[in-house]
């Protein structure tokens, strides 16, 4: 982080937070260490965004048109990705405008591999969200909080009780945003990795929700959804608008 970058830090997030971000960074050039909040929402506390003034649809996207975008790089969805996410039963809701996918956010009933060493786990009554785009041109005018409001009412509807996820706690961007939509922190999780050797300690009000991060079990087949990483968590890792 140049100087240029640092007073950007300071004049956008403040002075502690900044400090946190520095400290944060400078360990991570030593050790693996992971400070990472568990973010949920109950579907009661649910609330309907200012939603965008231009006229969309939206649904779950289908396999066809999935594997459609995948050969357009400014959507940030491989086909190897796409493989894996249909594979273990992942959704994808869109938002579409004229005909073409402008939004999107990913889904999971299913414990997921965040990186090639780490997997999430959550209650069955819950669903994971773990992966949203909004293509530049319209970032800005409520369009990915309509895809995430709209998706999440789905799931309501399907009686499931609310959605869960985890933002690195120094991606100061991502919490102001999902905090927006209604998201409270319910835990933290600290993971440092020791000698080859995962430290794992939650704490917090996380329990109901069944919100587990663990070493992932080498028999099972790799199924990956996003990496860790300090400064490019869920929600803002692919930029969401």
């Amino acid at each position: 982080m140049n100087f240029g970058q640092l007073l950007s830090q300071f004049r956008r997030f403040g002075i502690p937070r900044s400090i946190f971000l520095i400290f944060y960074r400078l360990m991570n050039r030593f050790l693996y260490l992971r400070i990472l909040d568990i973010m949920t929402l109950d579907f009661d506390d649910l609330a309907a965004p200012r939603m965008p003034n231009k006229p969309f649809l939206s649904g779950f996207v289908q396999q066809p048109r999935l594997v459609e975008i995948t050969a357009d790089s400014s959507y940030h969805m491989s086909e190897a990705f796409l493989e894996r996410a249909l594979n273990k039963g992942d959704k994808c809701f869109g938002v579409f405008r004229d005909g073409r996918l402008i939004s999107y956010v990913w889904y999971s009933g299913n414990e997921t591999w965040i990186s090639h060493e780490m997997a999430v786990s959550f209650s069955p009554k819950y669903v994971y969200v773990y992966k949203s785009l909004t293509l530049d041109e319209y970032r800005g005018q409520g369009f990915n909080g309509a895809t995430m409001y709209l998706s999440l009412k789905q799931f309501a509807e399907q009686g499931l009780a609310g959605t869960v996820s985890y933002v690195d706690a120094a991606n100061f961007a991502s919490l102001i945003s999902i905090r927006r939509m209604g998201f409270r922190r319910s835990g933290r999780v600290i993971v440092l990795r020791w000698f080859g050797r995962y430290i794992i300690k939650p704490f917090g009000d996380y329990e109901k929700y069944g919100f587990e991060l663990k070493p992932i079990d080498r028999s099972q087949s790799f199924r990956p959804a996003i990496p860790m990483a300090a400064d490019e968590p869920p929600h803002r890792r692919r930029r969401s608008g």
